[in-house]
């Protein structure tokens, strides 16, 4: 009696392994557990014609490659995409006011969210406080920025 499995017949272990995994995958995302369970559905219809199951189990390997690479090509299309930039990165292009003047070769301060941030300047002249800025990229701890007029021409 190989063609049982804890008094299950084989397409009716399969069928509930992969009904489990369709269900896991509801619970923890990723479309990892989808394509497996999928697999085992699959190979669960095909063992009315295979009985012996290590040919079972080859063909059930056989199925989920398969459906990974259907998914991958098919279902990769509808990833939702995204370029939010964080931390730091999210900076750059952001407007801010110079809290203390930047002089040419020296720091001064920005404020940027309620924030003050050391800055130096990429333009060959001094900043002023109270002048509107943009962030333009970041160099270690300090932000540079460029004069609002400069970006405007």
């Amino acid at each position: 009696m190989d063609h049982m499995v804890l008094g299950l017949s084989m397409w009716q272990a399969l069928a509930i392994i992969g009904v489990v995994l369709i269900i896991s995958e509801l619970l923890v995302g990723g479309f990892v557990l989808l394509p497996i369970g999928l697999a085992f559905l699959v190979t669960a219809g095909f063992s009315a014609f295979i009985t012996n199951w290590s040919e079972l189990l080859t063909l059930l390997a056989f199925i989920e490659v398969g459906t990974f690479f259907i998914f991958k090509k098919y279902l990769g299309q509808f990833r939702v995409r995204t370029s939010i930039r964080t931390n730091a990165g999210g900076m750059v292009g952001q407007e801010c006011v110079v809290v203390e003047p930047i002089v040419v070769g020296e720091s001064g301060y920005v404020k940027l969210y309620g924030d003050l941030w050391s800055a130096r300047s990429c333009s060959q002249g001094d900043i002023k406080k109270g002048d509107h800025v943009v962030i333009v990229k970041i160099d270690g701890n300090k932000v540079v920025v460029e004069p609002m007029n400069v970006l405007e021409d």
